[in-house]
């Protein structure tokens, strides 16, 4: 909700894959930099742009 575009609904869709939950979940928001791609899902990792924040 925070990054999606306001007058855009927020798709989750939940599959079972050989035996395993797959969890997807979409907006219309901003795309995710390809460079910050390979660290979304490290745990404790923040992007430069949301360390600036406050």
């Amino acid at each position: 909700m925070k990054y999606g575009r306001p007058d855009t609904p927020i798709r989750i869709k939940i599959d079972l894959i050989n035996e395993r939950m797959l969890l997807s979940v979409h907006n219309e928001g901003k795309p995710i930099p390809p460079e910050h791609i390979e660290d979304i899902f490290q745990t404790f990792h923040r992007a430069a742009a949301a360390k600036k924040r406050r």
